[in-house]
């Protein structure tokens, strides 16, 4: 799942810190049993270049990808 754009010099550490705000605020914008369920188990693969990769579950990759890119997207330019 692509979720939007980090510079393309990122190291993992950073990469970690980045998506741990972007939870955060993923977090403060839906209830808490939707995060928990389809936006918590999301983790940052990596980056090529400048999308950012997140992984999990397939069936919550998916759904997460289908109801919540725009709104992950959205956190993440935050």
């Amino acid at each position: 799942m692509v979720a939007g754009q980090v510079p393309d010099d990122f190291s993992r550490h950073e990469l970690d810190a980045l998506w741990r705000a972007t939870q955060e605020r993923l977090r403060a914008a839906v209830p808490e049993s939707t995060f928990r369920i389809w936006l918590e188990p999301l983790r940052a693969d990596g980056a090529d270049g400048a999308p950012l990769y997140l992984t999990a579950p397939e069936g919550i990759r998916a759904w997460a990808a289908r109801r919540y890119s725009a709104l992950i997207a959205e956190a993440l330019a935050g």
